[in-house]
């Protein structure tokens, strides 16, 4: 690559750089992140006793009490229903 080329690559990189969710996604770095009901819930814009009646929503169970989400389902769901 010639080193005018290589320059002006570097300079629109350094105009536009990436902002922390793309790196996340490209470096895959939230996907063991793990939420509780509440954040989901806020996240989706419904009631905490709405998100348990989600069927679809893929949930963790971490004992008889608690469900948590992982924070990549919690988007992909959001995304998926144009919330």
């Amino acid at each position: 690559m010639k080193k005018d080329t290589f320059l002006s690559i570097a300079r629109l990189v350094d105009d536009d750089p990436l902002t922390d969710a793309q790196i996340r996604e490209l470096t895959g770095a939230d996907k063991d992140d793990v939420i509780g009901s509440e954040r989901a819930a806020q996240m989706l814009g419904v009631k905490v006793d709405q998100l348990r009646r989600m069927k679809d929503l893929p949930r963790l169970r971490t004992n008889n009490r608690h469900l948590q989400y992982r924070l990549i389902d919690v988007r992909a769901y959001r995304d998926k229903h144009c919330w």
